[in-house]
């Protein structure tokens, strides 16, 4: 089996280490941050909101492990099996990132809370069964699922801006608007650092998530 029938077109080896570089930044950032987010989210003494903050913690742990051993590994096989987990694990992020909002925010919510929480994790269900047939093909639907799931909260709009601080609102959107400005890049291909481009976005936006949750949702 060629090189190609596994992955497509790979990236040369110099764009693979700042592909890595840039998301073992975000594994760096990502310990201390979980961290300290779980020992917020115990010292509040409740169940949901510590479930929420582990299951985000642990999710922005995995993106960034996950992606920086597959943009870090030279052999060919392991390569295969990292870049699935490395897909596998957008679509756990992306419905992590929605946990703490859906069961500590709007737990209340009739459709807003548990709801919409057991529908995200579903389509990341989907979404990870859809990668791992197609790894490398149909690449475009796949990133256009991801950007429909992280999108999903703007028909819950009016009750998180309700419920939400105007700095949290802010930091929320601006978090959405670093992903998506990101996919840009990502499918630039012609840009010769395109890919480590978008691992910026995408640090960037975790991370504005990251201090909405820690300062206005828990």
């Amino acid at each position: 089996m060629r090189v190609t029938d596994l992955f497509g077109v790979l990236p040369t080896r110099n764009q693979e280490i700042w592909n890595a570089f840039t998301h073992g930044l975000g594994l760096f950032i990502s310990i201390p941050a979980g961290i300290v987010l779980l020992f917020k989210a115990f010292r509040s003494n409740d169940e949901l909101t510590m479930f929420a903050s582990l299951i985000f913690s642990a999710a922005l742990l995995l993106l960034y492990t996950s992606s920086t051993l597959y943009h870090s590994s030279q052999r060919i096989r392991l390569k295969f099996f990292l870049r699935k987990l490395d897909h596998s694990a957008i679509y756990i992020f992306i419905a992590a990132s929605y946990t703490p909002f859906s069961l500590i925010l709007l737990r209340d919510h009739t459709w807003l809370g548990w709801p919409l929480c057991v529908f995200i994790w579903a389509a990341a269900l989907a979404g990870i069964m859809y990668k791992t047939l197609f790894i490398h093909k149909f690449d475009t639907i796949a990133t256009l699922l991801y950007l429909a799931m992280g999108w999903v909260a703007i028909f819950g709009v009016s009750e998180i801006v309700q419920r939400l601080e105007p700095a949290g609102l802010f930091l929320l959107i601006a978090g959405g608007l670093s992903y998506t400005l990101g996919v840009g890049f990502y499918f630039w291909s012609s840009l010769r650092a395109h890919h480590a481009i978008w691992h910026l976005f995408v640090l960037v936006g975790s991370f504005f998530h990251y201090w909405t949750i820690h300062s206005f949702v828990l």
